[in-house]
């Protein structure tokens, strides 16, 4: 029987908390018995405030070498108001920049996590995790999902990359940058040569050794080949607990990530852990309207113990 994390402190009660409230899974080497315990680390994150990070319904950490899937992680569905009682700060900088994007008479809202409270709770969720201390983000648009990463979970810093394609990027970037500071690090420029500059930046005699990747969110270029070849290019920076997290991947239609997923797992890179599709949950929340078409996307990790190997075959 082994748990993740240590319990200093108590907790307060409601969507103000002063301390970093953590589920702790306890796991039995037979995986029959499973238990929980609530406890919080508060002594060691010297800040007055924090987030309402809870873990009451998902929670990943490392027992026995395996990775624990608590509650499931897309198993629970968000309740109405889950965003706000548990991450009271994420829908404020939502707001925050769409008046930076509505400055350039614009919104990003329809084609951004923003407007899928199921995806904001499930993605707040994840940036919580015990293991995720640095999360890798190819595309960047107005920021929308790096916003969850930096809200949900006060000690995670994002590194992102992202082609700039559109005016608002950089602003959005500087608005979260004052926002967070030393918690955030962009690259602008085509990911195709971003991310290998990065690497190669990072490394000596041919080894990266550069910080590693605990989370990969990949939501850039959505072709299969797009898409495959920055799994490819960031391969290095990832580790064997590193998660994948790819966006737009769908149960009843075709995308590039669909496919490149879809043969990662057929073949044996990866194990999958939890799915989210929208073409089983009907009626999307949101405040901008009903959403005219699918959503999806899925949590992942390497299919490895203790030596992440080589970049497969198949990539």
């Amino acid at each position: 029987m082994s748990s993740c994390c240590l319990c200093p402190s108590d907790v307060e009660n409601g969507t103000s908390l002063y301390a970093y409230t953590l589920v702790v899974t306890t796991y039995s080497v037979s995986r029959k018995q499973m238990g929980w315990t609530i406890c919080t680390l508060r002594e060691k994150i010297k800040v007055s405030r924090l987030s309402a990070v809870l873990y009451l319904t998902a929670c990943i950490c490392e027992a026995n070498g395996d990775v624990v899937r608590g509650n499931g992680w897309g198993q629970r569905r968000s309740l109405p108001n889950d965003l706000e009682v548990f991450f009271p700060d994420i829908e404020p900088l939502f707001l925050e920049l769409d008046e930076v994007v509505l400055r350039y008479g614009k919104q990003a809202r329809w084609n951004s996590i923003s407007g899928f409270p199921e995806q904001v709770d499930f993605y707040a969720r994840t940036a919580t995790s015990p293991s995720v201390h640095t999360v890798c983000e190819v595309g960047f648009n107005a920021g929308f999902s790096t916003a969850v990463w930096l809200a949900s979970n006060p000690t995670l810093r994002a590194i992102a990359f992202d082609a700039g394609g559109n005016d608002y990027g950089l602003p959005c970037f500087e608005h979260m940058q004052k926002r967070y500071p030393d918690r955030l690090e962009m690259h602008w420029g085509d990911s195709l040569t971003t991310i290998p500059s990065f690497v190669a930046n990072h490394s000596t005699t041919g080894t990266y050794r550069g910080a590693l990747c605990d989370l990969v969110h990949l939501d850039g270029d959505h072709s299969y080949i797009g898409t495959r070849t920055d799994l490819i290019n960031i391969f290095d920076m990832l580790h064997c607990s590193t998660l994948l997290l790819f966006d737009d991947v769908f149960d009843d239609e075709e995308s590039g990530p669909t496919q490149l997923w879809n043969e990662l797992k057929n073949y044996g890179v990866v194990e999958e852990l939890d799915t989210f599709y929208t073409s089983t949950i009907k009626h999307v929340r949101t405040e901008h309207g009903t959403r005219g078409f699918n959503k999806g996307f899925v949590l992942g990790r390497l299919k490895c113990k203790t030596k992440k190997p080589s970049t497969p075959a198949l990539l």
